[in-house]
């Protein structure tokens, strides 16, 4: 998977060894499993309950973890997931549940924690097996994606990186119980004002990111759903044709803009993109065009998309 755009200069997490106890003892640190961004990956348990856990820690004056702990503590405690579900009628909503956050020393550091439930494997692992994934499938992690963005739009939030990687498994042969994680670059926009600063240009994972980053806009809500766009065409075909120009992030907005502008054309010649899944995508990515930087989407017709044009 292509890097995102360097980030800034924060400081690299120490080694946290297994046994060490966080959060008042309420979990406990096992085995590193994976390094993410400037902070480091552990799989642990929850005393508590007894179940394993995953728990990212950073140095406390990290700022993705620390955004990232704001989104589960302002809108993923499962009280709220719940009650969103029930309010909603939807029997599945893909965002991790807030089991814990906070500091704690060790070595002479001062270092924050996040605990989120643990999953079977990410999209991406099994997307790295079989790059063109098959198209039911993908109409499934699609569906998933759209109620968990829906949820967090409805919460004010942006996600701004959804992507395979952030993609994780309940069951790694359940499509239809995909998580959507990693909220480092999330932001919360109750009131969005589009403004394009060139200092900001490019900000997420290149292939991927919307336009509005492109050009230095802040997260937008359309961006969420530019952003999966680019991934359905991803996951169907195994590749972007954009990816060739790795560091030249222009001529990837560039080719995304084209994109857009041709739209069905571009899918058959570029991507070799044909049937029911390529005129979704047409119509995912009109909807985004038609709709201003500062507008909210409405899912009831995203869902109808789906529906209209493939068997859900």
């Amino acid at each position: 998977m292509p890097p995102k755009k360097k980030a800034k200069a924060y400081q690299m997490a120490i080694d946290v060894p297994e046994g060490t106890a966080v959060g008042n003892g309420d979990f406990v640190v096992g085995k590193q499993f994976a390094k993410g961004g400037f902070g480091k990956i552990y799989q642990g348990i929850s005393k508590k309950s007894k179940n394993k856990v995953v728990i990212k820690i950073e140095p406390h004056e990290n700022g993705p973890l620390f955004n990232e702990i704001a989104v589960f503590v302002r809108c993923l405690k499962a009280s709220m997931l719940n009650s969103w579900k029930k309010e909603t009628g939807v029997k599945f909503l893909g965002l991790p549940e807030y089991l814990g956050s906070g500091l704690f020393q060790y070595n002479g550091e001062q270092m924050r924690f996040l605990a989120m439930p643990m999953y079977s494997c990410s999209l991406e692992n099994i997307r790295a097996k079989e790059p063109e994934m098959n198209v039911a499938d993908v109409v499934q992690v699609t569906y998933s994606m759209l109620v968990a963005l829906q949820y967090l739009h409805s919460q004010d939030i942006v996600h701004a990186d959804l992507k395979a990687d952030n993609i994780l498994m309940t069951d790694a042969k359940r499509f239809d119980r995909t998580v959507l994680v990693d909220f480092g670059l999330a932001k919360r926009i109750p009131n969005p004002k589009e403004k394009a600063d060139p200092k900001k240009a490019h900000n997420g994972t290149a292939i991927f990111t919307s336009i509005d980053a492109h050009r230095g806009c802040a997260p937008s809500f359309r961006g969420d759903i530019e952003i999966l766009s680019y991934n359905v065409i991803y996951w169907i075909t195994g590749s972007l044709p954009w990816q060739r120009y790795e560091t030249e992030l222009e001529k990837v907005a560039d080719a995304k803009r084209k994109l857009l502008k041709g739209k069905m054309k571009s899918l058959k010649k570029e991507f070799g993109m044909t049937g029911e899944m390529s005129q979704f995508v047409v119509d995912l990515l009109q909807t985004v065009e038609d709709c201003e930087y500062e507008q909210r989407l409405t899912f009831k017709s995203l869902f109808k998309l789906l529906k209209v044009n493939i068997s859900v």
